[in-house]
């Protein structure tokens, strides 16, 4: 975390106490500059044909490489099979758009019956894949971060206060703003093989600071990323391929619900319960509540087995909301 804001407390001061209206330049480090360094960087330093593009507050990185981006490695189990089955309740398709005033989402979850086998191997990132990603993260992380910053600004995990923070300092001070999303593209151009990287800046920032206000656990339900193979893909340098546009906070946040829906049903260390719509509701309330998004009027559930509709309003939504579970560390003082 950073130190307490100063200047907004003399800014505000200066509004209370003199009734001023003079609009304060920051420090902070312009976007000309930020998208200098970060094409620099991967240009020269990396030696990545890197090509950007700004769509409204939208910033699309694109990355064409001719590594392999997915390898088949051996287990250490190696090849197994079961005669004992397993059941457990599967999320076998989800899907989570906006229209004008509602939020839709049609789900097939159910319990299933397994039997486990493997052949003894399984799929993973390359090593080159994987350095090609994490250099082109830092590089955006060390030159977008300080995009428009004050000098003893501060920052809140509470979607709300922090808007409400921003508003009030933008008032006063002129600064840059960094765009609100980012999304990389790491495309293999020999396979047609790409991954596709989907930031919500505000959030990568919270996470990555030296000290991060968002746990990781937590962060990497907000981090979307999507992987597809297209003949499209083969040999183009430009990404001419890529549907460029303006990514809005009603698709990032339909597209965070289906990864958050996914990551209960398979990797939470809190299995689902038996009630499936009272998880959804609960994984729907706290997303929302999480960005402070209010521009929704209901939410409707379809189940696509039954056909039923589940239709709750928005201030009905908010009685599923779950909160945030601290993390902490046990200390032990001794007193002598």
């Amino acid at each position: 975390m950073k130190k307490f804001l100063s200047t907004t407390f003399i800014i505000t001061a200066c509004s209370l106490l003199f009734g001023c209206s003079k609009i304060v330049p920051s420090q902070g480090v312009t976007m000309s500059a930020a998208h200098t360094k970060f094409l620099k960087t991967c240009h020269e330093d990396l030696k990545y044909k890197v090509k950007t593009k700004l769509v409204g507050k939208t910033m699309w990185i694109y990355v064409p490489i001719e590594e392999r981006i997915i390898d088949v490695k051996a287990t250490d189990k190696g090849p197994f099979k079961s005669s004992e089955a397993e059941e457990k309740i599967t999320a076998r398709y989800i899907d989570a758009e906006f229209s004008e005033d509602a939020i839709n989402v049609e789900y097939d979850i159910a319990m299933s019956k397994g039997y486990g086998k493997s052949y003894g191997y399984s799929q993973a990132y390359t090593e080159e894949y994987s350095k090609v990603q994490n250099n082109v993260l830092m590089a955006l992380k060390d030159s977008f971060f300080d995009v428009g910053n004050i000098a003893g600004d501060i920052e809140f995990e509470n979607a709300q206060k922090d808007q409400s923070h921003k508003k009030l300092v933008s008032s006063y001070v002129k600064t840059d703003k960094p765009p609100a999303f980012f999304v990389v593209t790491i495309s293999n151009i020999t396979k047609g093989l790409e991954i596709e990287i989907m930031l919500n800046f505000e959030d990568y920032k919270k996470a990555m600071s030296p000290n991060p206000i968002i746990p990781y656990e937590e962060y990497t339900k907000r981090y979307i990323t999507e992987i597809r193979g297209n003949t499209d893909i083969i040999s183009d340098n430009e990404g001419k391929h890529i549907a460029y546009r303006d990514i809005t906070m009603q698709e990032f946040l339909g597209k965070q619900i289906i990864n958050r829906v996914n990551f209960k049903y398979t990797r939470s260390d809190f299995p689902p319960g038996d009630d499936t719509v009272k998880e959804l509701l609960a994984i729907i309330a706290t997303t929302v509540r999480l960005y402070d998004f209010k521009d929704f009027l209901s939410v409707n559930l379809k189940d696509l087995v039954t056909g039923d509709v589940k239709t709750v309003s928005r201030e009905e939504l908010k009685e599923y909301a779950q909160e945030e579970k601290t993390q902490g560390k046990y200390h032990v003082i001794k007193f002598f």
